[in-house]
């Protein structure tokens, strides 16, 4: 199975089994960083909350579904790591900011995993989840990058 790895910080960047992938539409951009650094599933109202902050399309539903089948045709070969089921969507794929949680409750055991957890510091500087639409989900994301790299 392939490997998909998300970079949030500080801008959006999707890699599948190690090559970037571009992904030029905001809305594609923000579900698969929604669903990547979600623990678990997310429901297509909070996904719908999300994309239209403001005002929901007039469809919401058919909205999100092609923005959920345009999430899969930029995952390709990976397409079978976003999963779905009646009303919820969830992504198996590696992010810094799950890299993030998982050792900031423990220190390193040996001088590489320190080397590993400064680069990932250094390399996450800046402002957190740039070039997605600004919601209360991606705010969430963005102050929890802060407060983990503030440790």
């Amino acid at each position: 199975m392939p490997v998909v790895l998300i970079d949030l910080s500080p801008r959006f960047a999707l890699y599948v089994d190690g090559q970037a992938v571009v992904v030029s539409r905001p809305q594609v951009r923000t579900v698969l960083a929604l669903l990547g650094t979600s623990q678990g599933s997310l429901s297509a109202s909070e996904l719908e909350a999300a994309l239209w902050p403001s005002v929901l399309p007039s469809n919401p539903r058919s909205a999100l579904r092609t923005v959920i089948s345009r999430c899969r045709s930029i995952l390709g070969e990976a397409s079978p790591l976003l999963g779905s089921r009646e009303d919820s969507f969830w992504l198996e794929a590696e992010t810094d900011l799950a890299i993030l949680r998982r050792t900031a409750d423990k220190r390193p055991s040996s001088a590489g995993g320190i080397a590993e957890l400064e680069t990932l510091l250094v390399d996450s500087q800046g402002v957190p989840c740039t070039g997605l639409i600004d919601s209360f989900l991606v705010d969430e994301r963005r102050i929890e990058f802060d407060r983990l790299r503030d440790r």
